[in-house]
């Protein structure tokens, strides 16, 4: 009877999480969930405790957050953490842990998690699977070098610039609006078939190259992809009015780009490279290795151009088919030229018109400039 009486009290105490930070106690004493800085808290006192205000509170080790059990939002940005584990919260929503020391950050099974914000650390080891229903995931300026997302499959925004990445596979993303992954380290990177994409910034990943099929991208707004190894293009979604910036600068491998309409006005402000073909038919542009005239082998030139404008083809038996459209759309010349032959400019008025160029085995478009 003695022995049940002499652990009575002990039972009536229940049980302890440890919190070795002082500074994250003393935040538990603030919310008055705890109330001496000893090193531990109830369990009982914090299994409730929906949000935790952490940020710029020198917090560096959040041993003790696995007990948080109903647990919907952290917010501990702006502190010294180093590392950070959490599994298994269910309840779990939203993760903010911006401008913080973090290199390690593993995240894992909390099948509510929408919301994981990390971006401004030096992060080069994250872990986040099991996360399901994660939709929005900010990773920026940060040193990871690799990220498996194969269970996150619900994501929206996938913003992970300036960083280390050189392989990303979206192939299962379907619902996927916007990648900002511009300088990485990327040479591969797999988009899925179909979905809602509307913004594809991949700039500044001088190893990516081949062929960046979006044809299946109705929404698309703007693609970026400066300073890649890119070779060919395929936008002819149905949608290119709506896209209001499509940027190739120093893309010097891209040889065609494929588009609803080569002659359209709104092609006059995108950045596609002069030595590019725009053509209208992905076959053109999947053949186009084979094309015994190539992008660099159609000239027009002076630029400007005043009374005369020339064009000149290395294979001097080609019959050139030309083409020219004012940026209205309108076709304002269109004839059959031999090679080395010119067009008399001399009534057309000053500006900038588009310039359709067809031999037996290529196409070519760009932009000419008439100024007097």
């Amino acid at each position: 009877m003695f022995f049940v009486y002499l652990w009575f009290p002990l039972l009536l105490s229940g049980q302890y999480t440890m919190i070795p930070d002082p500074n994250f106690e003393q935040v538990l004493i603030d919310m008055n969930v705890d109330d001496t800085l000893d090193g531990r808290v109830l369990t009982a006192s914090i299994d409730t405790v929906r949000q935790l205000q952490l940020s710029y509170k020198n917090i560096s080790d959040l041993t003790g957050i696995q007990d948080f059990s109903a647990l919907e939002v952290l917010s501990a940005a702006w502190t010294p953490l180093t590392r950070l584990e959490i599994s298994n919260l269910n309840q779990l929503n939203a993760v903010y842990l911006e401008y913080s020391n973090l290199n390690q950050l593993l995240i894992t099974g909390c099948p509510q998690l929408e919301v994981l914000s990390c971006h401004d650390n030096f992060i080069d080891n994250i872990n986040i699977t099991g996360n399901t229903n994660l939709k929005y995931l900010y990773i920026f300026n940060n040193q990871i070098t690799q990220i498996d997302l194969s269970t996150n499959i619900s994501l929206v925004n996938f913003i992970a610039f300036n960083n280390l990445l050189a392989s990303l596979d979206f192939s299962n993303h379907v619902f996927l609006e916007d990648i900002l992954v511009y300088n990485n380290d990327l040479s591969h990177l797999t988009l899925p078939l179909q979905g809602l994409l509307t913004q594809l910034v991949c700039a500044d990943n001088p190893q990516l190259s081949g062929y960046l099929d979006l044809s299946w991208a109705s929404n698309l707004n703007q693609i970026v992809i400066d300073n890649t190894a890119i070779e060919k293009l395929n936008i002819r979604n149905g949608n290119n009015p709506f896209v209001l910036q499509m940027s190739a600068d120093n893309c010097n491998d891209l040889t065609c780009v494929v588009v609803d309409d080569s002659t359209a006005t709104y092609i006059n402000n995108w950045n596609i490279p002069n030595h590019t073909q725009v053509v209208e038919r992905p076959e053109s542009c999947e053949n186009m290795h084979t094309a015994e005239t190539s992008v660099a082998d159609i000239n027009a030139f002076p630029v400007p151009a005043n009374h005369k404008l020339f064009i000149k083809s290395k294979d001097e038996t080609n019959d050139l088919e030309v083409d020219c459209y004012d940026l209205s759309g309108k076709l304002i010349y269109s004839a059959k030229l031999k090679n080395n032959n010119h067009i008399d400019t001399t009534h057309w008025k000053e500006g900038t018109y588009i310039l359709k160029i067809k031999t037996p085995k290529s196409l070519f478009v760009t932009k000419v400039l008439i100024a007097r």
